[in-house]
């Protein structure tokens, strides 16, 4: 089986287990909840990147350096642009949902 969303496998954590059988289609409605997750992801980044810009303390809790502080302002500014810029990929609805093996689970070496 194919599974709905990224990180979600059979011992996967989070939410409960969507699988959805081979040969489904994608919907309207799994692409927008798809665009939504990213515009979602992508502000939360920016808007952390700003706050520790603007107060100058990181993640960690360490003060930033004056360079950091720069890097972390443009990097909000950059990220609050482009996840404005994220949409909805209308054109994947009604593409088939591959099933099957994920071809990631190969053991290589």
């Amino acid at each position: 089986m194919a599974y709905k969303r990224k990180g979600c496998g059979p011992r996967g954590l989070g939410s409960p287990l969507k699988q959805v059988g081979p040969g489904g289609k994608v919907t309207k409605k799994m692409v927008e909840d798809e665009s939504n997750k990213r515009f979602i992801e992508s502000a939360n980044m920016a808007n952390d990147a700003a706050r520790a810009a603007e107060t100058g303390v990181g993640a960690n809790g360490f003060p930033l350096t004056t360079s950091k502080r720069e890097n972390k302002a443009s990097y909000a500014s950059r990220e609050k642009k482009n996840s404005a810029k994220i949409s909805p990929a209308y054109n994947n609805v009604g593409l088939s949902i591959p099933g099957g093996k994920s071809p990631l689970n190969k053991k290589y070496g």
